[in-house]
């Protein structure tokens, strides 16, 4: 009995694994509407600097009932540094930023607090940075 274990252990150990581990330095466009990413990036200093810039200029949270629209982008940005987020109504440390760009609306952020509670906010700068950078301009 003890021998089939000791066999058994050796052989599972043997067992190369392979882990895939995600890739959090990718920003991820996702077309709501057809329910699919539509393109991927690396990350770069410029989009992480756009990124903060906007984080920056939250004005509000978003006070409707649905943020999540029915047509449009969202735009997934890991950060490669936890950011210390802290307005009128959270503070925390914000390692992604999603940006919600419907058709026919302004863009709202998302971003999840320490213990993953959803935060929508308005900002007022234009959305066009972004879309320059990502090579988005008009597609949205």
């Amino acid at each position: 009995m003890y021998k089939a274990f000791f066999v058994f252990l050796v052989i599972m150990l043997l067992i190369p694994i392979h882990i895939h581990a995600k890739e959090d330095n990718i920003v991820e466009v996702y077309d709501i509407e057809h329910d699919k990413i539509i393109s991927t990036l690396p990350v770069n200093t410029s989009i992480l600097s756009i990124t903060e810039m906007y984080l920056e200029n939250i004005n509000d949270i978003y006070k409707k009932f649905k943020p999540m629209p029915q047509k449009g982008k969202l735009v997934r940005v890991p950060l490669e540094q936890s950011i210390s987020l802290t307005n009128d109504w959270v503070q925390t440390s914000v390692s992604e930023v999603i940006f919600i760009i419907p058709s026919n609306d302004s863009p709202l952020l998302l971003i999840f607090d320490k213990n993953n509670t959803p935060y929508f906010f308005t900002f007022d700068k234009s959305i066009d940075h972004l879309l320059e950078e990502l090579d988005l301009e008009g597609k949205s």
